[in-house]
């Protein structure tokens, strides 16, 4: 029937946000990354006729799911605080791996949201990270770039 279809689907949605069947347990995914204290990168050319693109900030609060006030770093007057959405940003990693110093914080997928790590390594080409988690000091690899980013 029609409704036993919908609800079918809707159950299938359901498990692809939730997981990606190629990560482990700690895998699930959802829609919104953003999160206190990362650094992002804004990706948006229509944000404020452009004035931002490329800019990097800090995210400072969580307004809901999907917006961040972003307090900007390359602002060259006091400091710049801009209401942002979650598409307009991406996320920012280290320029340089092994340096094991910088630490990240996983957004979404391998390793569990939330989990504070070290770049062991960064396969520019595949656009993945290999990570050494903070807690437990366990190696994650192939964490995507879009799921881990720079704290501060």
């Amino acid at each position: 029937s029609e409704q036993e279809y919908k609800e079918k689907k809707k159950k299938k949605k359901h498990q692809k946000e939730k997981y990606n069947d190629n990560d482990d347990e700690n895998s699930i995914r959802k829609e919104n990354w953003i999160r206190r204290d990362i650094i992002v990168r804004i990706i948006s050319k229509k944000l404020r006729s452009g004035k931002y693109y490329k800019q990097k900030g800090v995210i400072l609060k969580v307004m809901n799911k999907f917006t961040a006030q972003v307090e900007l770093l390359d602002s060259k007057n006091a400091a710049t605080t801009i209401e942002v959405d979650q598409d307009d940003l991406e996320t920012v990693i280290p320029k340089k791996e092994n340096s094991g110093e910088e630490e990240v914080c996983i957004l979404n997928g391998r390793g569990g949201r939330g989990a504070l790590a070290r770049v062991v390594s960064l396969d520019k080409e595949r656009y993945e990270g290999v990570l050494r988690l903070e807690s437990s000091g366990r190696v994650v690899k192939g964490v995507k770039f879009e799921d881990f980013c720079l704290i501060i």
